[in-house]
């Protein structure tokens, strides 16, 4: 399904960071930090060439995070669901996955140990305490936090 390397041409001067979710893209440092958190990922070896035929400074991979995993505490949060009624009709939607209109109160369920997943609730990807302070540590760029806690609220519509 997936060859042994890619290869991507970028149209600029300078490539820097170590995760780019968005893009499917992050350094072999992020990838590094990953395997001393036992994170359960695939990737791929990704050569990035530059303008001018420029090489990238480090090097990078394609990475798909495969957790995934809920972590609302449905019974202490306070939340509002999606009416996919407007979207499809009642008999299309069986076995179809809960989309949040918002989150006003997020409370994180007990018994979470992954420490970095796909949140299904948010579907964005979602990493530990743990994980954050060994990105910090390291020095690595891309990423910019928002804590889960008592003030975080998930609204994607504004």
């Amino acid at each position: 399904m997936f060859g042994d390397a890619y290869q991507a041409k970028i149209d600029l001067d300078v490539f820097y960071g170590d995760a780019f979710f968005e893009q499917y893209i992050v350094s072999l440092d992020f990838v590094s930090l990953c395997d001393l958190y036992n994170c359960k990922y695939f990737s791929v070896p990704l050569a990035i060439e530059l303008r001018k035929g420029r090489e990238a400074s480090k090097g990078y991979s394609l990475f798909f995070v495969q957790s995934r995993c809920s972590i609302l505490d449905v019974g202490k949060s306070k939340f509002a669901l999606m009416d996919e009624g407007l979207l499809r009709p009642e008999s299309e939607r069986q076995g179809m996955p809960v989309v949040y209109d918002r989150i006003e109160k997020f409370v994180i369920r007990g018994g979470v140990d992954e420490d970095l997943f796909y949140c299904v609730e948010i579907k964005q990807m979602v990493c530990s305490s743990e994980f954050k302070r060994g990105y910090l540590e390291r020095n690595l760029a891309g990423l910019e936090f928002t804590k889960i806690d008592g003030d975080f609220i998930y609204a994607p519509w504004g």
